[in-house]
């Protein structure tokens, strides 16, 4: 895994091929269907441009969407492995459909799919990697499929600009102060999809229980969790609440997340702060990703667990095989 994260960079060098290309079509709409870290680059364009006409679909079968938009949109189909049970469904009843279709994939079944039926693909480079490390390929050949020839750039300029030595120390001392700690991450909404990358990253790097959420809406139900008495003290313990921080937020999200620290210091709860560095999304969402894998690698390394595979999800496809 440290290789992986020390070679994040090169994922910018990536230039996507679209085979297929005469069927992709001209479309200002995209519903990008995918699983786990398949749908990170989704979120990640969104967040750059809020006013995007795309929309992420986690879920069998088909998205429950007007049927104009369904037939106006471009699917793509994007899972690292290629074999995402819940992706090749929705690629079956879409082809069935004659929906407009087109694959980001490694390997496996889904890149067959594409091959078979002259769909517009993107091969991923096989570079060995766990499917949260390969953001870079990922928004990169999404960018290709929109046919937004500026965005890509952008991605690549900033992508480019990153060197992950930059967080690792940063990232020792976090863990340091998250061990034996379950972590829950906060952000402001726009930060979302970063704190959902934390979380992720705490889950399979680490091999830890860790929750994420978002100002404002936590304040109106999840802080109450922490109202905490003598038989839910010893649980509220164990937690260390996270606020990724960022400069461009709306300053009454951050008179929430001040108000609100102080009410969990006041209980004793552990609060660290974790401040989002960059000039736009891109930076904003690698440099960040980044130092969320330094900590968990840190964390399973404390734990004993440093292995980037994730075996429990392993068996559990397995298990839905059969």
């Amino acid at each position: 895994m440290e290789e992986a994260i020390k070679k994040f960079p090169q994922e910018f060098e990536f230039v996507p091929e679209v085979v297929n290309e005469t069927n992709l079509i001209k479309t200002d709409k995209f519903i990008v269907c995918g699983m786990g870290g398949s749908h990170l680059g989704a979120s990640i364009l969104k967040r750059d441009n809020p006013y995007l006409d795309l929309l992420i679909h986690r879920d069998y079968g088909l998205p429950r969407v007007p049927e104009y938009f369904l037939k106006s949109a471009l699917i793509i189909l994007s899972s690292y492995s290629g074999n995402t049970e819940e992706v090749l469904d929705v690629a079956k009843l879409a082809k069935e459909k004659k929906l407009s279709l087109a694959v980001i994939a490694k390997d496996g079944e889904l890149l067959k799919f594409a091959v078979d039926n002259n769909v517009p693909f993107i091969k991923i480079p096989e570079t060995k990697i766990e499917p949260r490390m390969a953001i870079g390929f990922n928004v990169i050949a999404l960018a290709r499929l929109i046919q937004d020839s500026n965005l890509e750039e952008r991605i690549k300029f900033s992508g480019n600009r990153i060197d992950p030595q930059d967080s690792r120390e940063v990232g020792e001392d976090l863990a340091r102060v998250l061990k034996d700690k379950i972590p829950i991450v906060y952000s402001s909404t726009v930060n979302l999809p970063i704190a959902y990358i934390w979380k992720i990253k705490f889950n399979e790097t680490g091999k830890i229980p860790a929750f994420y959420n978002s100002f404002p809406e936590l304040n109106h139900n999840e802080l109450s969790a922490f109202d905490m008495h003598g038989n839910t003290e010893e649980l509220c313990e164990n937690f260390n609440v996270i606020f990724l921080t960022d400069k461009d937020d709306d300053e009454r999200i951050k008179k929430r997340m001040d108000i609100m620290e102080e009410l969990l210091v006041e209980k004793s709860i552990n609060v660290t702060r974790i401040p989002i560095e960059g000039d736009n999304t891109f930076t904003k969402v690698f440099r960040s990703s980044l130092l969320a894998e330094w900590t968990a690698l840190n964390l399973a390394n404390y734990y004993g667990e440093p292995d980037s595979e994730t075996p429990i999800i392993a068996d559990f496809k397995k298990r839905m095989s059969k």
